[in-house]
C-alpha cells in the first residue's frame, strides 16, 4: 500500500449565487461526504473546488457524488449534478 496526498478536482456550471454542497463517496461505500460547500457567481458560469483526499496509489478507485446549491434540502434530489471520477494509480 503507498498513501498518497491528491485533490479532488470538480468543475460545473453554477446557475444559483451562493453556497454549493459537494458531496462524494469512494464507491459503492455509504454514507456521501457532504461537508465540502463551495461559494459560486451563478449566471451560467464555471465553478471549482477542490478537496484533498488520500488515495492508494496501488489500486483503481471510482469516486462518486453530485453538486446541489444549498438552498435545497440535503435529502432532497432536486437540482442535483452528479459526477464520476476514476484514480487510476501511475504506473512505475
Amino acid at each position: 500500500m503507498a498513501l498518497v496526498a491528491a485533490t479532488l478536482d470538480v468543475d460545473f456550471i453554477s446557475n444559483y449565487v451562493g453556497g454549493h454542497r459537494v458531496c462524494y463517496r469512494v464507491f459503492p461505500a455509504v454514507p456521501y461526504d457532504c461537508t465540502n460547500i463551495v461559494i459560486c457567481t451563478g449566471g451560467g458560469g464555471v465553478c471549482l473546488i477542490s478537496i484533498p483526499i488520500i488515495v492508494d496509489n496501488t489500486i483503481s478507485v471510482i469516486y462518486e457524488g453530485y453538486v446541489q446549491a444549498v438552498c435545497q434540502d440535503i435529502t432532497s434530489l432536486i437540482d442535483r449534478i452528479p459526477f464520476s471520477v476514476e484514480f487510476v494509480p501511475a504506473l512505475s
